[in-house]
């Protein structure tokens, strides 16, 4: 009874109606492909790399449909655009890459080069599709014409598909000059020989992936007792902000370096570069335009591979 009474005392105001608002309130009917880039971007903040190809396959759509308001496109024009996309080369000339999108199609078409694979052709597609998947996910589209665009011959599984090296391809690698004759070693050129020695054995012995040892700091080389390891993070460690970068949340590690190297010098070569006043583990990579310092050994070492143990692209 008193808490009856209690409540009874306490005043309650007038519920407040609710304002309308019209249900249309947030379409954007007029904007186009680019602006929508940009929106995309400044919210999902991509990487640099991811940014590029977004940008790039925006653009050639534009080039392919015109720049129609993002509203107006419906799913016939991926297909279209689908269609058309598949007639690029795998590969062009440097100087092609800066054509438009009808232009290098109308250079290459008919050339007997191989096409691109599905699953980049998936990429370009996808980019489109994502745009318009946050645009309907924003509510600034009343629809989503970016879903049902099948790419023949693309699987997940498919385009992820590695061959797995095996025991004696990796006795093979291991036994080419590169490892058994350190005499013969270059230095004079982007990448030398004695980075891709030490990248390649750590990433026999820690698994690690090359863009993750190849931008270590030389104060990521770290000792726990009897143990050294390498401490792979994305901390920018150096003034002018040139960072690193990792794949995952969950790629933050701590990875021993295997006792082996120990015994073939890798302590020795640290301490050298130290000595030479570098601050990074491999002062000789560079990055690249997205801010990759790999790019280059990646693809000598792919040589190197291709030479000494197989050519297959898997």
């Amino acid at each position: 009874a008193a808490i009856r009474t209690y409540l009874d005392a306490v005043p309650v105001e007038t519920p407040k109606a609710r304002k309308r608002r019209p249900t249309s309130g947030r379409l954007r009917p007029d904007v186009r492909l680019m602006e929508l880039f940009a929106d995309w971007q400044a919210v999902m903040q991509p990487s640099l790399q991811s940014a590029h190809e977004y940008e790039g396959a925006a653009r050639d759509f534009i080039d392919f449909i015109g720049d129609i308001p993002v509203e107006e496109v419906v799913n016939n024009d991926l297909l279209d655009y689908r269609d058309e996309a598949a007639h690029l080369p795998a590969s062009m000339p440097r100087a092609d890459r800066g054509l438009s999108f009808t232009e290098r199609l109308d250079r290459h078409r008919h050339s007997d080069t191989p096409r691109i694979s599905p699953a980049t052709l998936k990429k370009r597609v996808g980019a489109i599709q994502a745009l318009l998947s946050f645009a309907k996910g924003q509510k600034w589209i009343s629809r989503n014409e970016g879903r049902d665009v099948p790419i023949l011959g693309y699987s997940k599984t498919g385009a992820a598909a590695r061959q797995t090296f095996q025991e004696e391809e990796l006795q093979r690698l291991f036994a080419s000059p590169l490892f058994t004759a350190p005499a013969t070693w270059k230095q004079d050129r982007l990448v030398s020989d004695m980075t891709l020695y030490w990248l390649f054995l750590l990433g026999l012995t820690t698994g690690a992936r090359l863009e993750e040892v190849g931008q270590a700091m030389i104060a990521d080389v770290k000792a726990d007792g009897t143990i050294t390891y390498i401490d792979i993070d994305d901390y920018a460690a150096e003034a002018s902000g040139d960072g690193k970068s990792i794949k995952t949340a969950t790629s933050r590690r701590l990875v021993p370096v295997h006792a082996k190297l120990i015994q073939l010098g890798f302590r020795d070569y640290v301490d050298a570069v130290k000595k030479a006043g570098h601050t990074r583990l491999f002062p000789d990579l560079v990055p690249n335009g997205f801010g990759k310092r790999t790019k280059e050994a990646s693809r000598i070492a792919n040589r190197v591979i291709d030479r000494y143990v197989s050519t297959d692209a898997r």
